[in-house]
């Protein structure tokens, strides 16, 4: 793709609007700079040919004027004049991300209750399993309450539902939770509190007992001795998860106390870093639908955690639109 123009969008004369304008498509951005910047920004993107990554790369460092959010929606809708953004990654991508959707929620205990495929070959096909999982758990939901159903009896009912859509698929469906359940150095459940090791044990229980595969956040970030434990023993047939408030996971690398990290995205070149240095490590490495899907498909990603919102809705079918265009390859 080659940008033509950057430009004033004079159809909005009054308010910071510019158009640009490229070999593939058109968009418009509305950014709260000055003309010295705008100057700057022009000089930079016209005429501009961005074929890989690397380049958007070298554009960021140029603008570095621009705050990191400017700098996110300068880059978003760059990838808005282009028909095909992942193809800055990969000639063809290998593999779509899976969808990891949410089964239940709640407060108390453990806070999400996720379903996925490992096997599933099609983006819309493990998404429609989901959803008929979904659907199935929250008609034997009807009569139960919903702010005080144990875990234990979640568990019965989601396995019954995932039995229910299984019968009829010819990929697999499995079952994860995230817990995010601490508070004051404790693990709280419904009116009781468990202490770390006891936590450790109750996590090591579930995994066994419900064939849990995927387990994010179980401990408090800094509790490394406890995932050090916890992925010792389950590591071999459990994706242990932590999904860092603060996007750091230097030390948790260092000394290998996680297979899998939900990585977040706040710009291609950061989020494009990340996940070499989590494959170097043999880390597995999922998203969520606050990152962009070309960059998902682009880096081979191969899990995504679909959020029932409008950017949720959004990625869905971007994806979907990918998985399209890859046929037609």
């Amino acid at each position: 793709m080659i940008i033509k123009n950057f430009k004033k969008n004079l159809l909005y004369f009054w308010k910071n609007s510019f158009k640009i304008e490229s070999d593939e498509n058109t968009t418009i951005l509305d950014l709260n700079i000055n003309d010295e910047d705008y100057n700057k920004i022009k000089n930079e993107l016209n005429n501009k040919k961005i074929d890989n990554s690397q380049v958007l790369n070298s554009l960021k460092e140029k603008l570095n004027f621009l705050n990191d959010k400017d700098y996110a929606l300068l880059e978003e809708k760059i990838f808005e004049c282009m028909k095909k953004p992942w193809k800055l990654f990969i000639e063809k991508p290998t593999q779509i991300p899976r969808p990891m959707n949410i089964l239940f929620s709640k407060d108390d205990g453990i806070k999400e209750f996720l379903i996925f495929s490992t096997t599933s070959q099609h983006f819309d096909a493990a998404l429609n399993a989901n959803n008929h999982v979904i659907a199935e758990v929250n008609k034997r939901l009807v009569n139960e309450d919903r702010k005080k159903i144990s875990d234990e009896k979640l568990f019965i009912i989601i396995k019954e539902g995932i039995d229910e859509v299984f019968k009829d698929l010819n990929f697999d469906l499995r079952l994860g939770v995230r817990f995010d359940n601490h508070s004051n150095g404790k693990y709280l459940y419904n009116g009781k509190e468990l202490t770390g090791n006891e936590q450790l044990e109750y996590v090591k229980t579930l995994i066994e007992t419900y064939g849990l595969i995927y387990i994010e956040n179980p401990f408090y970030e800094n509790e490394i001795e406890l995932y050090k434990k916890l992925s010792e023993e389950v590591r071999h047939k459990c994706l242990v998860c932590i999904n860092s408030k603060i996007n750091e996971y230097s030390r948790q690398l260092t000394e290998k106390v996680f297979n899998t990290a939900l990585l977040k995205f706040h710009s291609i070149s950061q989020f494009e870093n990340d996940t070499k240095i989590f494959k170097e490590n043999n880390i597995n490495i999922l998203s969520d639908t606050n990152t962009n899907a070309d960059v998902l498909a682009g880096l081979g990603i191969p899990l995504v955690k679909i959020y029932n919102n409008p950017e949720g809705n959004k990625f869905t079918e971007r994806i979907k639109k990918i998985e399209r265009e890859l046929t037609e390859i």
